[in-house]
């Protein structure tokens, strides 16, 4: 009993100590449709968002407004601190040939971790979004699941996992 008390408490510590870092999550939408979440970091200190952006078209351009946003569930928003690896709107960065590819983070305010977040720039147009982040490893194990079951072409296994997260998970 003192073991297993002991492994619990210096898990929460590590993880308070050191953030909670999910690699890959999966998403609801997105824009632009070549753009990937690579890993969302919940440090202590700050939230950091990695994403890559490949460019898709002839004589591409890219930049990030000021106005990114990081959404909480709650409906409340942190606003980007700074962006590093491509520049800010009205800077743009000129894509040399269709398929290179940028990495990018994306630094906002320590928000704790959340288990869902969303990330969305206030522009008037071609704006870069992530709708529904989701944070939780264990949720996006199960969804990796599904989709692997889907890629082997047994559909009917893939939609009863995605039944029974319904069921497990219907108040997130």
């Amino acid at each position: 009993m003192r073991r297993a008390l002991f492994t619990s408490l210096s898990a929460l510590i590590t993880l308070t100590l050191f953030g909670q870092k999910t690699d890959s999550p999966n998403y609801g939408l997105k824009t632009p449709s070549s753009a990937e979440i690579v890993w969302v970091d919940f440090r202590p200190d700050a939230t950091e968002i990695c994403v890559t952006i490949t460019n898709e078209i002839e004589n591409g351009y890219f930049c990030f407004d000021r106005n990114t946003l990081l959404i909480k569930p709650d409906g409340s928003s942190v606003n980007m601190i700074s962006v590093s690896g491509l520049p800010v709107c009205p800077d743009t960065y000129k894509f040399k040939k269709i398929g290179e590819e940028k990495s990018v983070r994306l630094l906002f305010p320590a928000t704790g971790y959340l288990p869902w977040i969303s990330i969305r720039e206030n522009c008037n147009g071609g704006c870069f979004q992530f709708m529904s982040v989701i944070c939780d490893p264990a949720i996006n194990a199960e969804i990796d699941a599904a989709f692997r079951h889907v890629d082997e072409g047994d559909l009917n296994m893939a939609c009863t996992i995605f039944d029974q997260m319904i069921k497990k998970y219907e108040n997130k």
